[in-house]
């Protein structure tokens, strides 16, 4: 720990996730358990009904890993191989989200792909 007594950022989740830091054991409260046990263990969550498509298990796995990360406020970055989907779980997110909060999103990709995101919000997505 620094002078005052604190542990940056990144070495508290650490020690929270691992149980212990240098050797001594770490128990978080309540809260930050339940947030914890999300990161572990991430609940699966059922795609949004407007959503025009069916995802495949493992895309449903990676919705709901960026579901769990937005609902904790914390950001994510999805990579996959190429043609797994990718696109289309951010659009199920996408609308998730809408749902809930009705603001702009934000999507940093290569120009190069602009045109396929837009036929795919427009097919998947229309909403």
């Amino acid at each position: 720990m620094d002078k005052e007594n604190r542990l940056p950022a990144s070495q508290a989740l650490r020690a929270i996730l691992t149980g212990q830091y240098r050797g001594v054991p770490v128990l978080a409260d309540k809260r930050l358990s339940l947030v914890v046990d999300a990161l572990k263990s991430p609940p699966m969550y059922a795609p949004p009904e407007q959503l025009n498509a069916q995802l495949r298990p493992y895309q449903v796995e990676g919705y709901s890993w960026l579901s769990v990360l937005g609902d904790l406020g914390l950001g994510a970055c999805l990579a996959d191989d190429m043609g797994l989907g990718k696109t289309i779980q951010v659009i199920a997110y996408f609308l998730r989200r809408h749902e809930k909060v009705r603001r702009p999103k934000l999507v940093v990709c290569p120009t190069s792909v602009l045109g396929n995101w837009s036929r795919e919000l427009s097919k998947f997505g229309p909403s």
